[in-house]
């Protein structure tokens, strides 16, 4: 949301640099914020929506080298992770820092008045401001109560500029939030909840999805509902319709989406999520423990013992604003032990800018099967922002049982029949005790179509390799390893030894003419500083005929299947290293 004439004009009105307003609530509501990024800030490492300036001092110091940046350093997100640090450094750093804001911008000046940016420095303004006032070098108390009044004034005469979707429930919300908290708060509270009423059903559908299928944004926008009801609630209004419609349809649809730590499937942008928030969204919505479709959002979820798989069943959302942060990650799967994250995606790259934000879009940076390098969605490059998901899968088919003592999934696509003639089936089995996932891949041509073309791409993929028209069609079998997890190749048997972060050793197995390999990998998560360094297992394999078949299995030692435990070693090469999907693309 770009500043407009407007926005300085009533910037410059919200009111007189005397007026006050006291705070009259504490927020009761978790307050996110990383300390590592905490920890970076302090050390001068600014980085700011994707983009990273290194700078001594104050965080207003450097210039800023995109719009993005300086609108998220206006929103005083880093007050967050300052307050998440918590040390005395970072105490001082943020009243110094927010001193120097109210100086050079608190009267209506900068470009951090909009709408959005307005809100969200109120709602930190207000969580924070035990942190930042109060004993010796803390903010006198007149400094943040004229900041109040000028951020309420001038929030409730841009109110009609409030944009739709996530970003428009999100505003509401703080506002709600911010008008509870305040002193002659009633209007900003009254306005902001007929605002998000309206914006209720194009937010969470009748299912209980939203539009772009990540899971962090229907937690998110969960959340802010659950909050702004019980803030509603403290004040004795009645929370409407639409919004209690929408909180029920979407509570046991997140529920679905955790996994047995807590934390969200990453998927389509999303991160993992703030498990606090959502525990405290979950219990302040009192939402009912209704069942979850047996596909919530487009995702299948087994669950035994202590063990979470969740399949990206659907197609992504193709074109317009879902376009722009759909993942190519029909089939991917991800894996949690108890609290112990093991098979991931490699994750949203876009905090850590526009290449890792590719990189981390394609297939091959998910856990699932690619064929010949090729993502199972196309994307197209736009002048501005990233490329847009433009095409995904047409058929998508999935068949989620859950009602045997062994959690059963299969699903289908055909990302790779236009391109390739193959259709990809994946099925999973989870067994009682959580302690073995069983799978297998199949790529199949079906139709005397599919198997020309297959035919087709297979020639093709021979004289491109040098090898002639009788090679095989690579692809690769990709589980992206959480950094936590270590892990060993024993090329003289053909598997991973893998020991997660508590002791709990696993063993991957697979039966097939694939070779195995241990590659590097990245792991790319919005709430860390930097990418973080990861393994990955990639079976390697060409499919020579019209039904190529691999089985492999993950599985607790001790707890090996019977159909893996026998299967002598076929086609694994020692010496065979496979080139990483997700090198650093810098």
């Amino acid at each position: 949301m770009r500043m407009t004439w407007a926005d300085h004009l009533h910037a410059r009105l919200a009111g007189p640099m005397h007026r006050r307003l006291s705070r009259i609530a504490d927020p009761e509501r978790p307050i996110s914020g990383q300390a590592d990024r905490g920890r970076a800030l302090l050390a001068g490492r600014f980085r700011l929506a994707g983009a990273r300036v290194d700078a001594a001092g104050s965080v207003w110091e450097p210039d800023a080298p995109t719009a993005a940046f300086e609108a998220e350093r206006q929103g005083f997100g880093w007050l967050d992770d300052l307050a998440a640090y918590g040390t005395a450094s970072a105490r001082q750093a943020a009243r110094g820092w927010t001193r120097e804001w109210l100086n050079r911008f608190g009267n209506g000046h900068g470009p951090g008045w909009t709408l959005a940016l307005a809100s969200d420095r109120l709602s930190r303004l207000l969580d924070h401001a035990g942190f930042l006032a109060g004993g010796e070098g803390g903010l006198a108390p007149g400094q943040l109560e004229r900041a109040f009044a000028r951020h309420q004034r001038f929030a409730q005469r841009r109110l009609g500029t409030l944009p739709g979707g996530a970003e428009g429930a999100a505003i509401c919300t703080r506002l709600i939030l911010a008008g509870v908290s305040l002193e002659d708060g009633a209007g900003l509270v009254a306005r902001a909840q007929v605002a998000l009423e309206r914006l209720c059903p194009e937010l969470i559908d009748l299912s209980g999805a939203v539009s772009d299928r990540a899971p962090e944004t229907l937690a998110k926008v969960f959340t802010d509902l659950a909050f702004a009801a019980s803030g509603l609630e403290e004040t004795g209004t009645a929370v409407g319709p639409e919004h209690r419609r929408a909180l029920a349809a979407a509570a046991p649809v997140l529920r679905a989406l955790r996994h047995a730590d807590g934390h969200l499937a990453r998927f389509h942008g999303g991160g993992a999520g703030d498990v606090a928030r959502i525990d405290a969204a979950l219990a302040a919505a009192a939402a009912r423990h209704a069942a979850a479709p047996e596909i919530a959002m487009g995702y299948g979820r087994l669950s035994r013992g202590r063990s979470s798989v969740i399949v990206d069943c659907a197609a992504p959302p193709a074109g317009g604003k879902g376009g722009r942060t759909a993942h190519a990650s029909t089939l991917a799967f991800e894996m949690t032990v108890g609290r112990r994250p093991f098979i991931v995606s490699s994750g949203p790259g876009c905090s850590f800018g526009p290449d890792w934000c590719a990189a981390g879009r394609a297939t091959a940076a998910h856990s699932t099967l690619v064929v010949a390098e090729a993502s199972s969605a196309r994307f197209a490059a736009e002048v501005a922002g990233p490329d847009v998901l433009t095409e995904g899968p047409r058929v998508v088919e999935a068949d989620l049982g859950t009602d045997r003592p062994a959690a059963r999934l299969v699903a289908a696509h055909s990302g790779y029949a236009g391109s390739h003639g193959l259709i990809h089936v994946r099925r999973l089995d989870l067994s009682l005790d959580g302690g073995a996932l069983r799978g297998e891949d199949l790529l199949s041509a079906v139709t005397e179509a599919e198997k020309r073309r297959f035919v087709q791409a297979r020639a093709a993929a021979g004289r491109q390799s040098g090898a002639g028209p009788g090679h095989g069609l690579p692809f690769a079998i990709r589980f992206h390893l959480h950094p936590d997890v270590d892990a060993e190749l024993d090329p003289a048997l053909g598997v991973v030894r893998l020991m997660l972060g508590n002791g709990d050793g696993w063993t991957f197995r697979h039966a097939s003419a694939c070779t195995i390999g241990l590659d590097p990998g990245v792991y790319l998560e919005k709430t860390r500083a930097e990418p973080a360094a990861a393994r990955q297992i990639v079976l390697s394999g060409l499919a020579m005929h019209h039904a190529t078949s691999v089985k492999w299995s993950l599985t607790r030692d001790g707890t090996a299947p019977a159909f893996l435990r026998e299967v002598p070693r076929i086609g694994v090469e020692a010496d065979h290293e496979p080139t990483s999907a997700l090198e650093d693309p810098r």
